[in-house]
């Protein structure tokens, strides 16, 4: 079958998904699962209208209405349809259907990958096979038969360079490569993605993890982890720094949690937290989880800076409230 044959098979098959989809509802009813008698043919017709009549007002309607979303997904239907066939052309093109194969039993493969589900429907175009799948392998498992898979020769033979303070966040193994992530306190420099080059190694990844918090490192309590970013930043980018490395600005939830920062950031100097009132004056809330502080510790007097002073930091030991645009150091928490 051709690629454009195809296509138009498989453009016809979501059209008749439609039916099929209201076919299914009529037969959620018992009496219309099954073939009917010839004598209860002249009173198919009622039974139909009755059922459809209940699945109408009872049950969920098959669209929602909207003709602009069912226009766009007709008009995406039939872009893909008219798409060409990459998969072939990449295999034409490396002529991978010219390689030998050497099949193995998959009880002696070591190694083999362990892919998640939305792995496995990128492999298999979608859920319908996932669902299918433990029947065909409870069929070969019964059966008289061996499973065997195609093993391919390692394209790396040196192990996968480790990062200091980093770990590997993404794998992929055609082509093979790895895509780096940096530990809670520490920001990636450079290029995070390392592959397998010609010779069976892997290029050597410019890419480091640098640390970014001071006052001691990163510090942990009540099952947190905080960092204070010794960056003069203004609340906003502050907040949008900490979101950079999957953290927010800190939230402080108890006197004991706002008595253990005060005691790791000594002195009189000044920290951003995700305190704030920029969206209704007078009514503070945390950025992130946009609660109201439950525990508050404002300084005697505090807040006192109306709509001139819509962001909080930590001074003292306790909060004030000061202009979003200035800048000083952060906290972030994860």
């Amino acid at each position: 079958m051709t690629t454009e044959s195809a296509n138009t098979s498989r453009l016809v098959t979501k059209i008749r998904w439609v039916v099929e989809s209201a076919n299914s509802l009529i037969k959620q009813w018992k009496y219309l699962q099954h073939v009917l008698p010839t004598s209860q043919i002249p009173y198919i017709g009622d039974f139909i209208r009755i059922v459809c009549a209940i699945c109408n007002r009872y049950m969920k309607p098959l669209s929602n209405g909207n003709a602009t979303e069912d226009e766009s997904l007709g008009c995406k239907m039939l872009f893909l349809s008219k798409q060409v066939n990459a998969l072939q052309q990449h295999v034409e093109e490396h002529h991978l259907d010219r390689r030998s194969v050497c099949w193995e039993p998959v009880d002696d493969l070591k190694g083999f990958p362990y892919l998640d589900e939305e792995q496995l429907r990128n492999l298999t175009c979608g859920i319908y096979q996932l669902r299918l799948s433990p029947s065909y392998a409870q069929e070969h498992l019964e059966g008289n038969c061996q499973i065997h898979v195609h093993k391919e020769e390692p394209v790396c033979s040196d192990p996968v360079p480790e990062i200091p303070n980093g770990y590997i966040a993404q794998k992929t193994f055609s082509p093979p490569s790895v895509t780096y992530g940096c530990d809670f306190g520490y920001i990636g420099v450079g290029n995070n993605t390392s592959s397998c080059v010609p010779g069976k190694i892997w290029s050597t990844p410019g890419y480091y993890c640098a640390p970014i918090c001071g006052y001691g490192g990163v510090h942990s309590y009540g099952g947190k982890m905080y960092c204070v970013v010794p960056q003069a930043r203004s609340w906003i980018n502050a907040k949008d720094y900490c979101y950079q490395i999957n953290a927010q600005l800190m939230e402080i939830e108890s006197a004991e949690e706002q008595n253990w920062i005060a005691s790791k950031v000594p002195g009189i100097g000044s920290f951003w937290i995700g305190l704030t009132d920029q969206e209704i004056e007078g009514m503070w809330r945390w950025s992130h989880s946009h609660s109201a502080p439950q525990n508050p510790q404002w300084l005697d007097g505090r807040p006192d800076g109306g709509t001139a002073e819509n962001c909080a930091m930590l001074h003292s030991g306790r909060w004030d409230d000061f202009s979003c645009h200035d800048t000083m150091y952060f906290i972030c928490e994860k």
